[in-house]
């Protein structure tokens, strides 16, 4: 776990050192192609923003999820009485 958070943390790093160096950029005269290729980028910086997202939520989930089956009793079955308790 401390692996992936350290990857996110430098993932986290580097857009924000990319982010810094686009408003450099902003205050250029660019051109049409310059700016195109700059909006594809911001589009895939976003890109990877959602994924790392949806990833730590996922991990959260995971984890409280794991935590409670910890902390809960194992559930028995008893077909022959038709129950589960």
């Amino acid at each position: 776990m401390k692996a992936s958070h350290d990857d996110l943390v430098e993932l986290f790093e580097r857009i924000e050192s990319f982010i810094k160096r686009l408003g450099v950029y902003s205050q250029l005269s660019l051109t049409t192609e310059m700016l195109e290729v700059l909006v594809k980028i911001v589009a895939e910086v976003l890109s990877v923003l959602s994924i790392a997202t949806k990833e730590v939520k996922r991990k959260r989930t995971s984890e409280l999820f794991s935590r409670d089956i910890a902390h809960t009793r194992p559930l028995i079955c008893d077909r022959s009485k038709g129950y589960i308790f």
